[in-house]
């Protein structure tokens, strides 16, 4: 055997060790780069889930101060033939209350109702439907753009 042809046989010994070494480099590092693009997604997915969270506590912060907040609640009781009182059962007042223009072409009121009607105050109105009889009112007030519809005992 001829030692000139060692160096070249170490050499191709020596690459082909090379060569293996590095396709499982290759594995390793497809692995880890799906390892990390899994973990990137799973963090992604994390954060979602916190702003959602963060949106359903806020919800429900809302909700609850929504829930302490006074409103106004009106009721409408028959005080006699014809006669009716409008009360705010509520715990705010109800400034600027005012019928709905709907519903005040078939009321005659015997008083305005712009005013402030406070919580636990009643006013009596008299009125009579120009038709059938009413089954409900709707009234306004500052802070309520949205009709309220009360009904009619």
């Amino acid at each position: 055997m001829d030692w000139g042809d060692a160096p070249a046989w170490g050499a191709l010994l020596l690459s082909a060790v090379a060569f293996i070494v590095s396709l499982k480099a290759r594995g390793d590092g497809k692995r880890a780069a799906d390892a990390a693009e899994q973990s990137a997604t799973d963090g992604r997915r994390s954060a979602d889930a916190a702003v959602r969270g963060v949106e359903i506590a806020n919800t429900s912060l809302q909700l609850q101060l929504d829930s302490v907040r006074p409103r106004v609640e009106l009721q409408i009781k028959r005080a006699g033939s014809g006669v009716y009182q409008v009360e705010n059962v509520g715990r705010a007042p109800a400034t600027g209350l005012a019928l709905h223009a709907d519903d005040e072409q078939d009321v005659h009121w015997d008083e305005p109702l712009g005013e402030t009607l406070l919580p636990g105050d009643l006013r009596l109105l008299s009125f009579q439907a120009a038709g059938s009889p009413l089954r409900r009112l709707r009234f306004t007030w500052e802070g309520q753009a949205e009709p309220v519809v009360v009904p009619v005992p």
